[in-house]
């Protein structure tokens, strides 16, 4: 019986050798999976650290799309403004080139009413000048001419002949009353 009892006690041993080794892969295996758990853990916070990265750049492309469309609106309410600007100009530029062409024809005729009035002034000197040669004829005692019908220059006063087309003193020409 002392055979079996050491052999029953033997049998325990090794059970008990076996079950501490089964304890120490175990506990090993409890390490390997504790490591390999903390590791995960690592690459989980990784994860969601991406994560938040990642959906904080969605945020920021949201507020720029946002931004851009804003942007883009205002781009066309200016195109559209600089549209209707550009239609009241050209509408300006019409309008100048009219009144260009008008002021144009304006100082065509006011040239023509110049030269006009030029020759006429030219031939009222002349007038004059005849005038006064006569006058200076008659006052040096050379000729009298004969008593004219004289009336009085509407705008002056002065007499004249009821013939003269020019007023000798005013110039006033008794044609424009």
């Amino acid at each position: 019986m002392a055979d079996t009892t050491l052999n029953i006690l033997q049998q325990i041993e090794t059970v008990i050798q076996q079950q501490k080794k089964k304890d120490e892969e175990l506990r090993k295996k409890e390490e390997e999976l504790k490591k390999k758990e903390d590791e995960l853990n690592k690459r989980e916070k990784a994860l969601n650290d991406l994560n938040d990265s990642l959906n904080k750049r969605q945020r920021e492309i949201i507020i720029r799309e946002d931004e851009l469309d804003k942007l883009k609106k205002e781009l066309e309410s200016k195109s559209k403004e600089l549209d209707s600007r550009d239609k009241e100009l050209q509408l300006q530029m019409k309008k100048l080139n009219e009144l260009t062409e008008e002021n144009n024809k304006l100082n065509q005729s006011l040239k023509e009413k110049n030269q006009k009035i030029e020759n006429e002034f030219k031939q009222l000197e002349r007038l004059i000048k005849d005038f006064r040669g006569h006058v200076s004829y008659i006052i040096e005692g050379k000729e009298i001419a004969p008593e004219e019908e004289m009336m009085p220059c509407p705008r002056c006063g002065t007499m004249i002949s009821k013939d003269a087309i020019v007023c000798y003193n005013c110039g006033f020409e008794l044609g424009q009353k």
